[in-house]
């Protein structure tokens, strides 16, 4: 195991409860749920341990729809890409 010092510890506690932070809003801008905070490991003796933090529930969970309108221009989108791929690299049909 690495050697840290508190300082070290306290540094790399804050970066994960950002970064569960910022899961739980990319969760709850794509309606989905957050994922279940990860578990530190075992605390280093006199370092207080961090509260987890709860994500909110999601709006809307469920499944999501795509309008057809909305697939074709998808489809649409990635003929082009297709297009160019094959006429860069002198691809025919």
């Amino acid at each position: 195991m690495h050697h840290l010092t508190p300082s070290q510890l306290r540094q790399a506690a804050d970066l994960n409860d950002k970064v569960e932070a910022l899961g739980a809003e990319l969760a709850v801008l794509f309606g989905g749920t957050a994922p279940a905070p990860v578990e530190a490991p075992a605390a280093v003796e006199g370092t207080p341990t961090p509260e987890p933090v709860q994500a909110e529930e999601a709006a809307k969970p469920g499944k999501r729809a795509m309008s057809l309108a909305q697939k074709a221009k998808i489809r649409a989108v990635q003929a082009l890409r297709w297009a160019k791929y094959h006429a860069a690299n002198g691809h025919r049909k």
